[in-house]
Parts: C-alpha cells; sequence; structure tokens
C-alpha cells in the first residue's frame, strides 16, 4: 500500500514539475525569444487591430507598430481613432489607416468595414473588440439587447472579421491571427456567464 502511495505520490510531482518546465519554456519562447522574430518580414507589413483605442487593443496597436508594422485602426469612436493613430505615426514612424464603425450592428458594421478597407494589405488580424454587461448580473437579468450585444460583437463580428481577412492571407501564403481571449473562459464567472462563453479560446 506504501508503495503504491509513493508511486502515486512521485507520478504527481513529476506531473507537476513537467507542467511547471513547460510554462517556464514557453514563456521564454514568447516573451524573450519572442522579441526577435521579424514580424514583418515573418508575415507582412499590415495589420489590422479592432477595438483598439483603449486597453489591450492599444497596447496591441502599439506593439505592433513598435515592430515596424503598418496598423488598420478600427474601432467606433472617430476621435479617439485619429488620436490613436496620430500616436503611433509619432512614437513609431508607420502608417496608419482608421475605419471608424460602430461594430455592434454587426451585418452592417461587417459592411462597412469591407467597403473602407477595399483591397489594403492584411497580414495580421487581431480581433480584440468586445462587449460585456454593464454590471455583474445572472443571465435571467440581462436584458434581450445586452445578450445579443454580447454575443453579436465577441462572436459573430470576430467570426466575420475573420472570414473577411482569411482570403487576403490565403492569397499571400502567410498571416497570423491573434483571437483575444479573457480570463473569464478559464475560471467560473457567475454573474458574466455569456461573456465568459463568448470568450473560449
Amino acid at each position: 500500500m506504501i508503495l503504491i502511495l509513493a508511486v502515486i505520490g512521485g507520478f504527481v510531482v513529476a506531473v507537476t514539475v513537467l507542467h511547471v518546465l513547460w510554462k517556464l519554456v514557453n514563456g521564454f519562447r514568447v516573451h524573450v525569444i519572442g522579441q526577435y522574430v521579424d514580424l514583418k518580414q515573418k508575415y507582412g507589413s499590415w495589420a489590422v487591430v479592432t477595438g483598439c483605442t483603449d486597453g489591450i487593443g492599444r497596447a496591441y496597436a502599439h506593439e505592433l507598430a513598435r515592430r515596424g508594422i503598418n496598423i488598420v485602426l478600427i474601432s467606433r469612436t472617430l476621435e479617439k481613432l485619429k488620436k490613436t493613430a496620430k500616436e503611433i505615426e509619432s512614437l513609431h514612424g508607420v502608417q496608419t489607416k482608421i475605419i471608424a464603425v460602430d461594430l455592434s450592428g454587426t451585418k452592417a458594421a461587417i459592411e462597412a468595414v469591407k467597403n473602407q478597407l477595399g483591397d489594403h494589405p492584411v497580414h495580421i488580424l487581431v480581433n480584440n473588440v468586445g462587449s460585456l454587461s454593464s454590471y455583474p448580473k445572472s443571465l435571467t437579468e440581462d436584458t434581450e439587447k445586452e445578450t445579443w450585444d454580447t454575443l453579436s460583437l465577441n462572436v459573430v463580428f470576430t467570426t466575420l472579421m475573420t472570414k473577411l481577412i482569411l482570403p487576403r492571407m490565403k492569397d499571400n501564403g502567410r498571416g497570423a491571427i491573434v483571437n483575444v481571449s479573457s480570463i473569464s473562459e478559464a475560471s467560473p464567472w457567475a454573474l458574466f456567464n455569456v461573456y465568459a462563453a463568448t470568450k473560449v479560446s
């Protein structure tokens, strides 16, 4: 019996150590080695970033620009887009293009993006835009509009945006797509359950 417990304990320790080592190696690969990858050479010179004027999306836009990638900025507020574009051009010396669209009206939004983007080259797509309820509440308290808005923006628009850009990447023979997830998909968020479900990576 003691031998069996010792074997089980040893197995658990080994799995834990391997898991930690994998995390360390992967972290080193992404955050250290990844800094030396020439994204422009590997993927191409233009990226699209949705939801790019605040938070994670803004950080993605700046980081890609810092590494020499030109940025198509897509978000709702024109003034914030202009400010972000000016910052990026001034700090990083790259080109920008702005597309101001209310992304919550999915069908109209994707048509507007398609029309304004035209045949512009896109090599990297960052699907960052997202929506959640205005405050924590159960599904039964959510209005139908809030539920539709969350599903439309987080799932439908992201899917249609990918569908729009993917053929360009196939034609180029290269490309990268980043779908920004959320920690909420990995642990229960009882009062943001629709949002959490739409952010599963």
